[in-house]
């Protein structure tokens, strides 16, 4: 019998590309923003500022600095003063909207639905994932990875975020699993690797871009697809 019979994947930047989902969002408000408003506000230039603020504070929401409520303006607030707009009526606008469209946007890591249709009836497969629990089922519906999962559980579900052994210990028992047959994929060191090996779960990093981490992980993959060989 194989070892692994339920496999547990991250959401966000494992199968669901949110960099270029949620880049192609900002370009439609920002397009949407300049006609209405009639300003100048450049894609290539407001992107990487608000990136930076996005960042910052879902770093500050894992650390319970933050709610979800103020984390979806905000990011924009804080964008938009940047360039000399301080309309805080505008960023709860952005935040609105975004939280409407982006969910709604399709674009996948690359090989996402190749390794799921390859694992699909081998294997248990479920989510873990940090994302807002309304947002994460459109993502999954639309961008047709529902199909695949048997369990999707956020941590609003969970009551706790990665890396809390809590989300972990909620997941095993909703999948009706153990630590031992189970494994953790996903992208975020702290969150996924370390959350789940303190969890006492086998993990697989990908890490497509070779980021240093000071630890060792079970396994780690530069491309999803690397996971059948583990398997």
């Amino acid at each position: 019998m194989k070892k692994y019979q339920h496999l547990f994947f991250d959401l966000d930047h494992t199968l669901w590309d949110t960099d270029a989902n949620n880049a192609q969002t900002v370009k439609d408000l920002l397009l949407e923003l300049n006609q209405k408003h009639s300003l100048n506000l450049s894609f290539e230039t407001f992107f990487p500022v608000y990136y930076a603020h996005n960042k910052k504070l879902w770093e500050m929401y894992h650390q319970g600095l933050t709610v979800k409520d103020e984390l979806r303006w905000k990011r924009f607030y804080l964008s938009l003063t940047d360039f000399g707009i301080d309309d805080k009526k505008m960023a709860e606008w952005m935040g609105e909207e975004f939280v409407v469209h982006s969910p709604k946007k399709t674009q996948l890591i690359q090989h996402s639905l190749e390794l799921l249709s390859h694992l699909q009836g081998k294997y248990n497969m479920h989510i873990i994932t940090n994302g807002f629990e309304e947002v994460q089922h459109i993502k999954m519906e639309v961008s047709g990875l529902k199909p695949y999962f048997d369990l999707i559980v956020t941590s609003e579900a969970a009551g706790a975020l990665k890396p809390h052994a809590q989300i972990f210990d909620f997941a095993l028992q909703n999948a009706k699993s153990n630590k031992q047959n189970s494994l953790m994929i996903g992208d975020s060191f702290q969150a996924d690797i370390l959350g789940a090996k303190n969890a006492g779960i086998d993990q697989v990093f990908y890490n497509p871009k070779s980021e240093k981490v000071d630890e060792k992980p079970t396994f780690e993959i530069k491309s999803l697809m690397e996971l059948v060989e583990i398997l």
